[in-house]
């Protein structure tokens, strides 16, 4: 029999919400497998570590809202002091070129021109963005695996099509040989099945072992051993209606929103860098001298005073920095509309790709049901001594290929239906 290999050629997809109930002891769903794997990848661990750096970064900022107090001091000297003649009769010491200074100095800011609330905006925008990127990242994962899940699926009923050709050559063998035996057979016959038996036995040994390294593949992205006798369960997808206008919910078109989004935040930002600030300060220091500069002692003083900081330049520099970021999310857009529409192309190619396959699968049972009536007429034919063993293999051959087909057509069915699911970002 000719070996028929199943290739997977898929756009990146996600298995979403299979319906298969409770799951039995020893039997492996493409669900379980997916979230396994989801468990076992570092992404949610990322998306923790994320999420918990976006909180530290929006305290971080909460806290410029919080009064600042610093501790200076300072010691200097300085080649020439300040000098007053005597006035009426009276000698003013000078001041003493080495000074020195502490104060604790205070700082509240009363109105920051929006600065701190576009800051956090962006900063989430930013998050929003890394969360988007990660499950991109996890719907490659589960691509992966589905694409392992429906391999080793195949493999299967690859391997159990060519386990029912064997044992439909060793029961024709059987007969031939008690032909032969009885002296009305040829030994090139049975030898002719012999070999055949021998080549399904090495395309069965081929299969089991392309099985096996899927099996090793798929324990490894779920960090779990899969014991041999393990069942792996077929999604059931009956009576699907696939629908192109269904809303997508793809992380792709999230991770553009949220840099659109980040744009905005952006913009508004810029806009707050023109804008009036407002503060109070407040000091209160030892040293000498002090604000009374007459008097050349060690001495306490301070100062209270409310500080307005108005740009009168900014504006300039304003309109263009705000188009640079709307050229860019102009860009953003762009993308965004041709992703949409090349999704809503692979949504109408699946759709099509699915009403295919049901039609193959309808005329499928005719083909085997004839199939088999041939094959059958052609062994009792070998058994009479009419045709040859390769004719039989011929006719034995085509007959499990079409079985193979059915299984194969069944199999793209259920993976358009996949892939359709995954196109619209489900989970």
């Amino acid at each position: 029999m000719n070996t028929v290999f199943f290739v997977f050629i898929l756009a990146p997809f996600v298995f979403s919400n299979t319906p298969q109930g409770e799951e039995k002891p020893g039997e492996l769903t493409l669900e379980f497998c997916q979230q396994s794997a989801e468990q076992h990848s570092k992404i949610p661990l990322q998306k923790q570590s994320l999420q918990k750096a976006n909180q530290a970064l929006l305290s971080s900022v909460d806290t410029r809202y919080f009064p600042r107090l610093d501790l200076n001091a300072q010691a200097s000297w300085q080649s020439e002091v300040t000098t007053l003649p005597g006035i009426l009769g009276f000698n003013i010491a000078p001041l003493s070129k080495d000074q020195y200074r502490v104060s604790a100095d205070l700082q509240q800011l009363l109105y920051d021109g929006r600065r701190l609330s576009t800051q956090k905006h962006i900063q989430n925008a930013t998050h929003e963005m890394e969360l988007k990127q990660a499950d991109i990242a996890l719907f490659q994962l589960k691509t992966q695996v589905l694409q392992t899940f429906l391999e080793i699926l195949f493999l299967e009923e690859q391997q159990n099509i060519l386990k029912t050709l064997k044992a439909d050559l060793a029961l024709q063998q059987k007969t031939l040989q008690t032909q032969l035996a009885a002296g009305v057979a040829l030994k090139n016959h049975v030898d002719t099945l012999d070999a055949e038996i021998l080549k399904t036995e090495q395309n069965i040994f081929k299969i089991q072992t392309d099985k096996q390294t899927a099996i090793q593949v798929l324990s490894e992205m779920m960090g779990k051993e899969i014991p041999q006798e393990a069942v792996f369960v077929t999604p059931v997808r009956d009576e699907v209606l696939l629908d192109a206008a269904t809303t997508s919910h793809r992380a792709e078109l999230q991770l553009f929103q949220a840099q659109l989004a980040q744009g905005d935040a952006q913009k508004n930002q810029i806009v707050s860098t023109a804008l009036p600030q407002l503060s109070l300060h407040a000091s209160l220091a030892y040293g000498r001298p002090g604000f009374n500069f007459l008097k050349n002692t060690f001495d306490v003083f301070g100062l209270v005073g409310v500080r307005l900081h108005v740009p009168l330049t900014e504006w300039w520099a304003i309109s263009h920095q705000k188009n640079a970021i709307s050229e860019r999310q102009k860009a953003i857009q762009a993308q965004k509309t041709d992703f949409e529409s090349a999704q809503q192309r692979e949504l109408i190619r699946l759709k099509e790709a699915q009403k295919k396959y049901e039609a193959l699968i309808a005329s499928d049972d005719e083909i085997i049901q004839k199939r088999k009536r041939i094959s059958q007429r052609t062994a009792q034919a070998l058994s009479n001594g009419v045709v040859t063993p390769n004719d039989y293999i011929l006719d034995l051959n085509a007959e499990k290929q079409a079985m193979l087909n059915q299984q194969l057509h069944k199999l793209l069915r259920l993976q358009a239906i996949l892939t359709f699911e995954h196109v619209l970002g489900g989970d």
